[in-house]
């Protein structure tokens, strides 16, 4: 049965696609940015895994999310993947 509070809840759910699709482009301008990283990792001689800095960004990563309600399990998921697809990114502009 709908009724006005389901209208709105519907209507504020459909509203929230076009901004998560908006969001979804992140993820590819943050590849783009991986990839102008790896081409200056590449011309300074710096390694494309730098693993202290990985972990203070996954640290302050965990922290944000718990504020925010989100479990480690799937900040740890979310962020590995986003970041194992950076390295891909980079370690391709080093074989270039």
């Amino acid at each position: 049965m709908r009724t006005a509070k389901t209208e709105i809840i519907g209507s504020t759910a459909f509203a929230e696609i076009p901004r998560s699709d908006s969001r979804s482009t992140a993820g590819m301008r943050r590849m783009n940015i991986a990839e102008e990283i790896g081409v200056l990792k590449k011309e300074n001689n710096v390694a494309v895994l730098q693993s202290k800095r990985w972990n203070e960004i996954l640290e302050k990563m965990i922290v944000d999310g718990k504020k925010k309600d989100l479990s480690e399990q799937f900040i740890l998921r979310v962020f590995k993947a986003i970041h194992q697809e950076s390295i891909n990114h980079q370690q391709s502009i080093f074989k270039q």
